[in-house]
Protein backbone atom coordinates (compact mmCIF):
# COMPACT_ATOMS: atom_id res chain seq x y z
CA UNK A 1 0.00 0.00 0.00
CA UNK A 2 2.80 2.47 0.86
CA UNK A 3 2.44 5.77 2.65
CA UNK A 4 -0.60 7.89 1.87
CA UNK A 5 0.56 11.49 1.95
CA UNK A 6 -1.89 14.32 2.67
CA UNK A 7 -3.04 16.35 -0.29
CA UNK A 8 -1.50 19.77 -0.80
CA UNK A 9 -4.25 22.31 -1.43
CA UNK A 10 -2.67 25.72 -1.85
CA UNK A 11 -5.84 27.78 -1.36
CA UNK A 12 -6.80 26.03 1.87
CA UNK A 13 -3.21 25.96 3.08
CA UNK A 14 -2.80 29.70 2.68
CA UNK A 15 -6.21 30.88 3.73
CA UNK A 16 -6.01 33.49 0.98
CA UNK A 17 -8.34 33.74 -1.95
CA UNK A 18 -9.15 35.84 -4.99
CA UNK A 19 -10.40 38.70 -2.81
CA UNK A 20 -6.86 39.43 -1.67
CA UNK A 21 -5.48 42.74 -2.90
CA UNK A 22 -1.70 42.71 -3.04
CA UNK A 23 -0.25 46.23 -3.34
CA UNK A 24 2.51 44.92 -5.58
CA UNK A 25 0.00 43.43 -8.02
CA UNK A 26 -1.77 46.74 -8.67
CA UNK A 27 -0.36 46.89 -12.22
CA UNK A 28 -0.48 43.15 -12.83
CA UNK A 29 -2.85 43.49 -15.78
CA UNK A 30 -0.03 45.23 -17.65
CA UNK A 31 2.20 42.16 -17.45
CA UNK A 32 2.16 39.15 -19.73
CA UNK A 33 2.75 35.67 -18.34
CA UNK A 34 4.72 33.01 -20.18
CA UNK A 35 2.69 30.25 -21.78
CA UNK A 36 2.23 26.96 -19.92
CA UNK A 37 4.02 23.84 -21.06
CA UNK A 38 2.15 21.72 -23.59
CA UNK A 39 3.77 18.55 -24.91
CA UNK A 40 7.35 17.41 -24.35
CA UNK A 41 10.30 19.66 -23.54
CA UNK A 42 13.96 18.78 -23.05
CA UNK A 43 16.60 20.75 -21.18
CA UNK A 44 19.83 20.33 -19.24
CA UNK A 45 18.52 22.01 -16.09
CA UNK A 46 14.94 22.45 -14.92
CA UNK A 47 14.33 24.88 -12.08
CA UNK A 48 11.05 24.39 -10.20
CA UNK A 49 9.75 27.65 -8.74
CA UNK A 50 10.13 31.21 -10.03
CA UNK A 51 10.75 33.06 -6.79
CA UNK A 52 14.00 34.65 -5.67
CA UNK A 53 15.90 31.36 -5.33
CA UNK A 54 14.81 30.01 -8.70
CA UNK A 55 15.36 33.27 -10.55
CA UNK A 56 18.77 33.80 -8.94
CA UNK A 57 19.83 30.24 -9.82
CA UNK A 58 18.80 30.85 -13.43
CA UNK A 59 20.64 34.18 -13.40
CA UNK A 60 23.92 32.52 -12.47
CA UNK A 61 23.40 29.76 -15.05
CA UNK A 62 22.46 32.07 -17.92
CA UNK A 63 25.96 32.11 -19.46
CA UNK A 64 26.83 28.50 -18.63
CA UNK A 65 26.06 27.09 -22.07
CA UNK A 66 23.42 24.83 -20.54
CA UNK A 67 19.83 24.78 -21.72
CA UNK A 68 17.96 26.05 -18.67
CA UNK A 69 14.19 25.99 -18.22
CA UNK A 70 12.10 27.28 -15.35
CA UNK A 71 8.58 26.13 -14.46
CA UNK A 72 6.21 27.89 -12.08
CA UNK A 73 2.84 26.74 -10.72
CA UNK A 74 1.37 30.24 -11.09
CA UNK A 75 3.29 33.29 -12.31
CA UNK A 76 6.82 34.39 -11.43
CA UNK A 77 6.88 35.82 -7.92
CA UNK A 78 3.48 34.39 -6.97
CA UNK A 79 4.71 33.10 -3.59
CA UNK A 80 6.54 34.85 -0.77
CA UNK A 81 8.97 36.53 -3.18
CA UNK A 82 6.17 38.69 -4.55
CA UNK A 83 4.30 39.26 -1.28
CA UNK A 84 6.99 40.28 1.22
CA UNK A 85 7.89 43.58 2.86
CA UNK A 86 10.53 44.43 0.26
CA UNK A 87 13.22 44.82 2.93
CA UNK A 88 16.82 43.97 2.10
CA UNK A 89 18.48 43.30 5.46
CA UNK A 90 21.70 41.51 6.47
CA UNK A 91 21.71 38.42 8.66
CA UNK A 92 19.23 35.62 9.22
CA UNK A 93 16.07 34.99 11.19
CA UNK A 94 18.29 33.07 13.62
CA UNK A 95 20.08 35.46 15.97
CA UNK A 96 23.79 35.85 15.21
CA UNK A 97 24.65 35.23 18.88
CA UNK A 98 22.76 31.93 18.72
CA UNK A 99 24.63 30.95 15.55
CA UNK A 100 28.01 31.83 17.08
CA UNK A 101 27.27 29.97 20.31
CA UNK A 102 25.98 26.83 18.59
CA UNK A 103 28.31 26.62 15.58
CA UNK A 104 31.30 28.78 16.51
CA UNK A 105 32.41 32.29 15.61
CA UNK A 106 34.15 31.25 12.38
CA UNK A 107 30.99 29.66 10.99
CA UNK A 108 28.88 32.58 12.19
CA UNK A 109 31.15 34.93 10.22
CA UNK A 110 30.76 32.66 7.17
CA UNK A 111 26.95 32.86 7.35
CA UNK A 112 27.01 36.62 7.95
CA UNK A 113 29.23 37.17 4.91
CA UNK A 114 26.95 34.89 2.88
CA UNK A 115 23.99 37.11 3.75
CA UNK A 116 25.80 40.38 3.00
CA UNK A 117 26.95 38.95 -0.34
CA UNK A 118 23.27 38.37 -1.10
CA UNK A 119 22.58 42.08 -0.65
CA UNK A 120 25.52 42.86 -2.92
CA UNK A 121 24.13 40.51 -5.58
CA UNK A 122 20.73 42.24 -5.58
CA UNK A 123 22.35 45.67 -5.79
CA UNK A 124 24.63 44.47 -8.58
CA UNK A 125 21.70 43.15 -10.62
CA UNK A 126 19.82 46.43 -10.14
CA UNK A 127 22.86 48.48 -11.14
CA UNK A 128 24.11 46.35 -14.04
CA UNK A 129 20.70 45.92 -15.68
CA UNK A 130 19.22 49.28 -14.63
CA UNK A 131 16.30 47.53 -12.93
CA UNK A 132 13.43 49.91 -12.14
CA UNK A 133 12.29 48.66 -8.74
CA UNK A 134 12.23 51.82 -6.57
CA UNK A 135 15.35 50.85 -4.61
CA UNK A 136 16.17 53.03 -1.59
CA UNK A 137 19.20 52.71 0.68
CA UNK A 138 18.96 52.54 4.46
CA UNK A 139 17.24 50.37 7.06
CA UNK A 140 16.90 50.19 10.82
CA UNK A 141 16.00 47.79 13.60
CA UNK A 142 13.83 49.40 16.27
CA UNK A 143 13.15 48.94 19.98
CA UNK A 144 10.55 50.44 22.31
CA UNK A 145 11.56 48.99 25.69
CA UNK A 146 14.65 49.46 27.83
CA UNK A 147 15.63 45.82 27.30
CA UNK A 148 15.37 46.41 23.53
CA UNK A 149 17.75 49.36 23.90
CA UNK A 150 20.31 47.20 25.69
CA UNK A 151 20.03 44.43 23.10
CA UNK A 152 20.28 46.83 20.15
CA UNK A 153 23.32 48.57 21.59
CA UNK A 154 25.05 45.22 22.11
CA UNK A 155 23.97 44.05 18.65
CA UNK A 156 25.46 47.12 16.97
CA UNK A 157 28.71 46.70 18.87
CA UNK A 158 29.05 43.00 18.05
CA UNK A 159 28.09 43.29 14.39
CA UNK A 160 30.52 46.16 13.92
CA UNK A 161 33.43 44.50 15.73
CA UNK A 162 32.93 40.82 14.90
CA UNK A 163 31.68 41.15 11.33
CA UNK A 164 33.17 44.50 10.27
CA UNK A 165 29.77 45.75 9.10
CA UNK A 166 28.68 49.38 8.85
CA UNK A 167 26.08 49.76 11.60
CA UNK A 168 25.32 52.56 14.06
CA UNK A 169 23.37 52.64 17.34
CA UNK A 170 20.86 55.48 17.74
CA UNK A 171 18.51 56.56 20.53
CA UNK A 172 16.16 59.33 21.63
CA UNK A 173 15.52 62.17 19.20
CA UNK A 174 17.63 60.54 16.49
CA UNK A 175 15.18 57.63 16.36
CA UNK A 176 12.16 59.94 16.11
CA UNK A 177 13.90 61.85 13.31
CA UNK A 178 14.40 58.60 11.38
CA UNK A 179 10.95 57.12 11.88
CA UNK A 180 8.59 60.06 12.36
CA UNK A 181 7.23 58.63 15.63
CA UNK A 182 8.19 58.78 19.30
CA UNK A 183 6.94 55.22 19.84
CA UNK A 184 10.49 53.87 19.51
CA UNK A 185 13.32 54.84 21.84
CA UNK A 186 16.29 53.01 20.31
CA UNK A 187 17.50 51.78 16.94
CA UNK A 188 20.41 50.53 14.90
CA UNK A 189 20.90 52.16 11.50
CA UNK A 190 22.31 50.20 8.54
CA UNK A 191 23.09 52.47 5.57
CA UNK A 192 24.06 49.59 3.26
CA UNK A 193 20.74 47.77 3.71
CA UNK A 194 17.63 49.01 1.90
CA UNK A 195 14.21 48.36 0.44
CA UNK A 196 12.47 48.05 -2.92
CA UNK A 197 9.35 46.86 -4.71
CA UNK A 198 9.98 43.09 -4.87
CA UNK A 199 7.44 42.37 -7.57
CA UNK A 200 8.69 45.07 -9.95
CA UNK A 201 12.15 43.62 -9.38
CA UNK A 202 10.92 40.09 -10.17
CA UNK A 203 9.15 41.17 -13.36
CA UNK A 204 12.28 42.90 -14.66
CA UNK A 205 14.59 40.05 -13.64
CA UNK A 206 12.28 37.62 -15.43
CA UNK A 207 12.63 39.65 -18.64
CA UNK A 208 16.42 39.77 -18.25
CA UNK A 209 16.50 35.98 -17.98
CA UNK A 210 14.22 35.47 -20.96
CA UNK A 211 16.45 37.72 -23.04
CA UNK A 212 19.41 35.61 -21.90
CA UNK A 213 17.80 32.47 -23.33
CA UNK A 214 16.17 31.00 -20.22
CA UNK A 215 12.88 29.26 -21.08
CA UNK A 216 9.89 29.99 -18.83
CA UNK A 217 6.70 27.97 -18.44
CA UNK A 218 4.21 29.63 -16.09
CA UNK A 219 0.94 28.11 -14.87
CA UNK A 220 2.84 24.83 -15.05
CA UNK A 221 2.97 22.96 -11.73
CA UNK A 222 5.36 20.06 -11.30
CA UNK A 223 3.16 17.09 -10.39
CA UNK A 224 5.63 14.22 -10.24
CA UNK A 225 9.34 13.53 -10.64
CA UNK A 226 10.58 10.15 -11.85
CA UNK A 227 13.83 8.70 -13.16
CA UNK A 228 17.34 8.58 -11.75
CA UNK A 229 20.86 10.01 -12.07
CA UNK A 230 20.93 12.32 -15.12
CA UNK A 231 17.69 11.14 -16.69
CA UNK A 232 14.71 12.68 -14.94
CA UNK A 233 11.15 13.28 -16.08
CA UNK A 234 8.95 15.98 -14.57
CA UNK A 235 5.25 15.47 -15.20
CA UNK A 236 3.07 18.57 -15.54
CA UNK A 237 -0.69 18.81 -16.27
CA UNK A 238 -0.23 19.08 -20.04
CA UNK A 239 3.25 17.84 -20.73
CA UNK A 240 6.54 16.40 -19.54
CA UNK A 241 10.07 17.73 -19.17
CA UNK A 242 13.13 15.56 -19.71
CA UNK A 243 16.14 16.92 -17.89
CA UNK A 244 19.52 15.92 -16.46
CA UNK A 245 19.40 18.24 -13.45
CA UNK A 246 16.61 19.62 -11.26
CA UNK A 247 16.73 22.52 -8.81
CA UNK A 248 13.78 22.66 -6.39
CA UNK A 249 13.11 26.27 -5.36
CA UNK A 250 9.47 26.22 -4.29
CA UNK A 251 10.18 26.85 -0.58
CA UNK A 252 6.81 26.97 1.27
CA UNK A 253 4.93 26.24 -1.95
CA UNK A 254 6.71 23.07 -3.11
CA UNK A 255 4.16 20.93 -1.31
CA UNK A 256 4.43 17.15 -1.53
CA UNK A 257 6.47 16.96 -4.73
CA UNK A 258 9.28 15.39 -2.68
CA UNK A 259 7.55 14.21 0.52
CA UNK A 260 10.71 13.96 2.62
CA UNK A 261 11.43 17.66 2.04
CA UNK A 262 7.99 18.57 3.42
CA UNK A 263 9.13 17.31 6.84
CA UNK A 264 12.00 19.80 6.98
CA UNK A 265 9.86 22.86 7.70
CA UNK A 266 6.51 24.08 8.95
CA UNK A 267 4.37 26.75 7.34
CA UNK A 268 4.06 30.11 9.02
CA UNK A 269 1.97 32.98 7.71
CA UNK A 270 2.54 36.67 7.32
CA UNK A 271 0.03 39.43 6.65
CA UNK A 272 0.53 42.80 4.98
CA UNK A 273 -1.49 45.99 4.61
CA UNK A 274 -0.94 49.14 2.58
CA UNK A 275 -2.55 52.56 2.76
CA UNK A 276 -3.37 54.98 0.00
CA UNK A 277 -0.53 57.43 -0.75
CA UNK A 278 -0.19 59.48 2.44
CA UNK A 279 -1.04 63.18 2.38
CA UNK A 280 1.85 64.16 4.66
CA UNK A 281 4.46 61.77 3.34
CA UNK A 282 7.43 63.64 4.82
CA UNK A 283 6.14 63.13 8.37
CA UNK A 284 5.99 59.31 8.29
CA UNK A 285 9.49 57.75 8.07
CA UNK A 286 11.07 61.03 6.89
CA UNK A 287 14.41 59.30 6.14
CA UNK A 288 12.59 56.80 3.86
CA UNK A 289 14.08 53.75 5.58
CA UNK A 290 13.04 50.14 5.84
CA UNK A 291 11.97 49.69 9.47
CA UNK A 292 11.77 46.45 11.44
CA UNK A 293 11.28 45.87 15.14
CA UNK A 294 14.04 43.98 16.93
CA UNK A 295 11.67 41.54 18.63
CA UNK A 296 10.50 37.96 18.08
CA UNK A 297 7.01 39.08 17.02
CA UNK A 298 7.90 42.12 15.02
CA UNK A 299 6.12 44.69 12.95
CA UNK A 300 7.93 45.87 9.85
CA UNK A 301 7.11 48.79 7.59
CA UNK A 302 8.34 51.16 4.92
CA UNK A 303 7.02 53.71 2.46
CA UNK A 304 6.58 52.79 -1.18
CA UNK A 305 7.62 55.01 -4.07
CA UNK A 306 4.13 56.56 -4.27
CA UNK A 307 4.12 57.37 -0.55
CA UNK A 308 1.88 54.52 0.62
CA UNK A 309 2.75 52.93 3.96
CA UNK A 310 3.35 49.17 3.69
CA UNK A 311 2.99 47.50 7.08
CA UNK A 312 3.37 43.82 7.95
CA UNK A 313 3.60 41.22 10.68
CA UNK A 314 3.26 37.49 11.35
CA UNK A 315 0.43 35.26 12.54
CA UNK A 316 0.09 33.31 15.76
CA UNK A 317 -2.05 30.43 14.51
CA UNK A 318 -3.89 28.32 17.05
CA UNK A 319 -4.96 24.71 16.43
CA UNK A 320 -8.56 24.35 15.35
CA UNK A 321 -8.94 27.96 14.20
CA UNK A 322 -9.48 28.48 10.47
CA UNK A 323 -6.73 30.28 8.61
CA UNK A 324 -9.16 32.72 7.06
CA UNK A 325 -10.62 33.66 10.46
CA UNK A 326 -7.13 34.03 11.93
CA UNK A 327 -6.05 36.13 8.97
CA UNK A 328 -8.94 38.57 9.41
CA UNK A 329 -8.12 38.90 13.09
CA UNK A 330 -4.46 39.54 12.35
CA UNK A 331 -5.19 42.10 9.64
CA UNK A 332 -7.24 44.03 12.21
CA UNK A 333 -4.37 43.70 14.67
CA UNK A 334 -1.95 45.14 12.09
CA UNK A 335 -4.23 48.15 11.59
CA UNK A 336 -4.26 48.69 15.37
CA UNK A 337 -0.48 48.38 15.54
CA UNK A 338 -0.02 50.86 12.70
CA UNK A 339 -2.32 53.36 14.44
CA UNK A 340 -0.49 52.93 17.75
CA UNK A 341 2.90 53.58 16.17
CA UNK A 342 1.63 56.40 13.94
CA UNK A 343 -1.37 58.01 15.71
CA UNK A 344 -1.92 60.41 12.80
CA UNK A 345 -2.92 57.40 10.67
CA UNK A 346 -5.73 56.23 12.96
CA UNK A 347 -8.35 57.12 10.33
CA UNK A 348 -6.20 56.24 7.32
CA UNK A 349 -7.94 54.02 4.77
CA UNK A 350 -6.38 50.60 4.20
CA UNK A 351 -6.49 50.04 0.47
CA UNK A 352 -4.63 46.74 0.19
CA UNK A 353 -4.38 43.65 2.39
CA UNK A 354 -2.69 40.41 1.51
CA UNK A 355 -0.48 37.67 2.88
CA UNK A 356 1.17 34.35 2.27
CA UNK A 357 3.17 31.47 3.64
CA UNK A 358 6.82 30.98 4.48
CA UNK A 359 8.78 27.87 5.34
CA UNK A 360 10.21 27.93 8.87
CA UNK A 361 12.84 25.47 10.10
CA UNK A 362 13.66 24.42 13.65
CA UNK A 363 16.94 26.39 13.57
CA UNK A 364 15.56 29.35 11.59
CA UNK A 365 18.32 28.60 9.06
CA UNK A 366 17.68 27.05 5.63
CA UNK A 367 17.71 23.46 4.44
CA UNK A 368 20.05 22.98 1.49
CA UNK A 369 21.30 19.88 -0.26
CA UNK A 370 21.00 17.21 -2.92
CA UNK A 371 17.95 15.03 -2.26
CA UNK A 372 18.92 12.63 -5.09
CA UNK A 373 21.84 12.72 -7.51
CA UNK A 374 21.58 15.99 -9.49
CA UNK A 375 18.38 17.08 -7.74
CA UNK A 376 19.27 20.09 -5.61
CA UNK A 377 17.01 21.97 -3.22
CA UNK A 378 16.92 24.96 -0.87
CA UNK A 379 14.09 25.96 1.45
CA UNK A 380 13.32 27.29 4.90
CA UNK A 381 14.59 30.88 4.93
CA UNK A 382 12.20 31.38 7.85
CA UNK A 383 11.17 34.89 6.86
CA UNK A 384 14.57 36.28 5.84
CA UNK A 385 14.89 35.20 2.24
CA UNK A 386 15.29 38.23 -0.04
CA UNK A 387 19.07 38.59 -0.03
CA UNK A 388 19.82 35.09 1.25
CA UNK A 389 17.87 33.48 -1.60
CA UNK A 390 19.98 35.40 -4.13
CA UNK A 391 23.23 34.19 -2.61
CA UNK A 392 21.68 30.73 -2.40
CA UNK A 393 20.97 30.87 -6.12
CA UNK A 394 24.66 31.41 -6.79
CA UNK A 395 25.55 28.56 -4.45
CA UNK A 396 23.13 26.19 -6.21
CA UNK A 397 24.36 27.24 -9.65
CA UNK A 398 28.00 26.70 -8.62
CA UNK A 399 27.13 23.29 -7.17
CA UNK A 400 25.34 22.26 -10.34
CA UNK A 401 28.22 23.43 -12.53
CA UNK A 402 30.64 21.39 -10.45
CA UNK A 403 32.64 24.41 -9.32
CA UNK A 404 32.12 23.23 -5.77
CA UNK A 405 29.62 21.38 -3.62
CA UNK A 406 28.62 24.75 -2.28
CA UNK A 407 25.58 23.47 -0.45
CA UNK A 408 27.97 21.79 2.00
CA UNK A 409 28.38 25.26 3.51
CA UNK A 410 25.12 24.48 5.32
CA UNK A 411 26.00 20.93 6.41
CA UNK A 412 26.69 22.01 10.02
CA UNK A 413 23.14 23.36 10.35
CA UNK A 414 20.98 21.03 12.43
CA UNK A 415 17.31 21.12 11.50
CA UNK A 416 14.89 18.74 13.18
CA UNK A 417 12.20 16.97 11.19
CA UNK A 418 8.55 17.93 11.65
CA UNK A 419 6.41 14.81 11.37
CA UNK A 420 2.98 14.74 9.79
CA UNK A 421 3.84 16.20 6.38
CA UNK A 422 2.16 19.49 7.25
CA UNK A 423 -0.83 18.11 9.15
CA UNK A 424 0.53 19.37 12.49
CA UNK A 425 2.05 22.63 11.32
CA UNK A 426 -0.36 24.87 13.18
CA UNK A 427 0.13 22.94 16.41
CA UNK A 428 3.93 23.07 16.08
CA UNK A 429 3.73 26.77 15.26
CA UNK A 430 1.41 27.59 18.16
CA UNK A 431 3.67 25.77 20.63
CA UNK A 432 6.78 27.43 19.24
CA UNK A 433 5.24 30.88 19.41
CA UNK A 434 4.02 30.30 22.95
CA UNK A 435 7.56 29.36 23.99
CA UNK A 436 9.03 32.43 22.26
CA UNK A 437 6.47 34.69 23.94
CA UNK A 438 7.47 33.31 27.33
CA UNK A 439 11.14 33.83 26.49
CA UNK A 440 10.50 37.40 25.37
CA UNK A 441 8.48 38.20 28.47
CA UNK A 442 10.59 36.59 31.17
CA UNK A 443 14.11 36.01 29.85
CA UNK A 444 14.90 38.39 26.98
Amino acid sequence: MGIKYPDFDRKNQDGYDGNDKNYYYRNLEKTKSSLPLVGMHECDVCIVGAGFTGLATAYFLRHSGLKVSLIERHNAGWGASGRNGGQLLPGWSADMDYIAQKYGTVYARCLWDFSVEGIDIVKSIISEHKVDCDYKSGACYLGYKEKHREKLKLYASKISEDYNYNIDFREGNDVAAMTGTDFYSSAVFMPEAGHLDPYKYILELTQILKQSGITFFENTPAEKISGEDESYIIKTPNGIIKTAHIVLCGDAYLGMLIPELRQKYILSHCNMIATNPLENQDIIIPRDLACCEYTIFMNFFRKSADGSLIFGGGDALMPGVSLRHTRKKNINFLVQQMSTIFPSLVHEKIRYKWGGSMAVTSSMLPNVGEVMPNIFYANGYSGHGFNNAHRMGKLLADSLLGKCKGYKVFEPVENKLFHGYGQWDRSFLAMGMMFERLKERFWN
